[in-house]
């Protein structure tokens, strides 16, 4: 078996390749040919000060390609307030790093196949969600965007819209100047192209066509009276929408019907907002009937639409993530990384076993 570091995954890995397993995925998910687990997040005390230690998992299944997956990550959780909203940050806590994994198998033999770090992957998959949430939902003709967000995913955010529509204006708005200012640099060099970076949110969305917020900010980000005929929004945090705004004519189309993880909290952890919130915000929005929304999965197996009119506003909703999803591009990177003098080799026997389990 291999394991394969980021700075390796980054140069075989591409977002064409991400959309494009990603679109069998869904494809799979849509005909109940893949399987995926929701994911448990179980929470408790640390000796961090103002943090939690939080163990997260998630996993699924892709025959069609041949994996199994299971992704999990080992975190110190902290909250703080950022320009006058409150963000969920992890603490690189194991010298300046963070912890996790991704472990691939075959559904072949059962064997372990590779060992990664999960942060290229997480990155990757969820820019490429909504790349595939612009193709289906957003107009054909869509030539300016607007994202609200200058970190990690957010850069994946823009690869993805871009290789789906030919966006001839890109605007960005961030509340930290400095940080939005550095993005500006990074997204430059990784896109090849210029980007405008907006002080104000207000005219970073006047006249978009598609509107992004990838934050990681658990108070709203985006006004409902921004929000215009014809626009598509994506959102990969439910906070990041208003109460109002689903008021809106809008045609909805989630990711998952499970848009909150299974919260298993121990004994003696500090009380928590955002756990109060995920299973709040839901129920403040009943204008929402959630069940009976269409999954991405449904629209990629034609059995809903993701627009039917240039006027309609439609939304894809993105909050939470699926282990298939780390299948599905671990998977195509390994077939990639396939005959490259990449990665490290494990002996298999290290991790299988004579003794029936």
């Amino acid at each position: 078996m291999k394991v394969y570091s980021i700075d390796e995954m980054r140069r075989v890995l591409k977002m064409p390749d991400v959309l494009d397993v990603l679109r069998i995925l869904y494809e799979e998910l849509g005909h109940g040919r893949a399987a995926n687990r929701g994911r448990t997040d179980m929470y408790s005390a640390t000796t961090a000060e103002n943090a939690v230690y939080v163990l997260k998992s998630m996993d699924g299944l892709v025959p069609r390609l041949g994996v199994g997956s299971i992704r999990l990550n080992s975190d110190i959780i902290t909250w703080h307030e950022r320009a006058g909203n409150v963000r969920k940050e992890k603490t690189p806590a194991v010298n300046g790093r963070w912890v996790g994994l991704v472990l691939l198998f075959s559904t072949a033999t059962g064997e372990p196949l590779a060992i990664v770090p999960d942060g290229y992957i997480q990155r990757m998959r969820v820019g490429g969600t909504s790349g595939l949430g612009i193709e289906k939902m957003a107009r054909r003709n869509a030539k300016t965007l607007a994202l609200f967000g200058s970190g990690w995913q957010a850069g994946a955010q823009l690869l993805a819209a871009c290789a789906v529509r030919d966006f001839t204006s890109i605007r960005v708005y961030s509340p930290n100047r400095a940080n939005r200012e550095r993005f500006g640099e990074e997204i430059r060099a990784e896109l090849g192209r210029a980007v405008t970076i907006c002080a104000d949110p207000e005219a970073a969305v006047a006249g978009a066509d598609v509107i992004l917020c990838a934050t990681n900010s658990i108070d709203p980000v985006l006004r409902a009276a921004w929000i215009r005929p014809g626009m598509h929004i994506g959102v990969i945090r439910n906070a990041e929408l208003p109460v109002d705004a689903f008021d809106l004519p809008m045609r909805i189309v989630v990711h998952s019907h499970e848009a909150t993880p299974q919260d298993i909290i121990t004994s003696g952890t500090p009380p928590l907002r955002e756990l109060d919130d995920n299973v709040e915000w839901f129920a403040r929005r009943p204008q929402v009937d959630w069940p009976a929304l269409p999954t991405l999965g449904d629209v990629f197996a034609g059995r809903a639409s993701g627009r039917e009119s240039d006027d309609e506003i439609t939304c894809f909703f993105n909050p939470i993530g699926m282990g298939a999803q780390f299948t599905a591009v671990g998977a195509k990177m390994l077939e990639l990384a396939r005959g490259m003098a990449i990665g490290h080799d494990i002996p298999t026997e290290w991790f299988t076993q004579e003794v029936h389990p």
